[in-house]
């Protein structure tokens, strides 16, 4: 996961940087939003289902038990760039594929953020991420584990999306079967 907040890190400073010098730097949101789309969908690894056979051996986001601290930055980190996402792409002259591109990044920020949430430090346990995972120490009877519900939405909404590079339709095939 550290490695993970370098990257976001360096991300949204390059993207705070370009956004600052965008009188000076032509197409300043289009390489931003190149970049973040490359971050999301190319480097850091998006989750498998919580109930894959192999997740185990075959997911990034698997057993790891990262510090509380850790978790926090990446989730920030995840909140920044998503944000400087939504400015460039929203600074774009709107097309059918850029919406495509868009909604697919944009689901896969939304699994990576639902994957880190269910971590747990072994340490110094977050409560909010154990209530999140359903792994709580429970106050009354159960406790059920919390998540987002994307997938019939997203799998209708994005069935008629304009996915031009076979990596978003790649992309979108895992989210939905994250979430599914």
């Amino acid at each position: 996961l550290k490695q993970c907040i370098a990257v976001l890190q360096e991300a949204a400073n390059v993207c705070t940087l370009a956004g600052n010098q965008q009188a000076m730097l032509n197409n300043s949101a289009a390489l931003r939003f190149a970049l973040l789309q490359a971050v999301f969908l190319k480097i850091i690894p998006l989750p498998l289902r919580l109930d894959d056979p192999a997740r185990a051996e075959k997911c990034f986001w698997a057993g790891m038990k990262p510090t509380v601290d850790a978790q926090r930055e990446f989730l920030r980190l995840l909140n920044v760039c998503a944000r400087h996402y939504l400015t460039a792409a929203y600074s774009m002259h709107a097309t059918r594929s850029l919406q495509g591109q868009r909604s697919i990044t944009l689901a896969a920020i939304a699994s990576m953020a639902d994957a880190c949430l269910r971590l747990t430090d072994v340490e110094r346990p977050s409560s909010f991420a154990q209530h999140y995972a359903g792994t709580a120490q429970p106050m009354c009877q159960h406790v059920l584990p919390f998540g987002i519900d994307l997938f019939e939405d997203l799998r209708d909404a994005s069935s008629t999306l304009l996915l031009t590079n076979a990596e978003h339709a790649m992309v979108r095939t895992k989210v939905i079967d994250y979430f599914a």
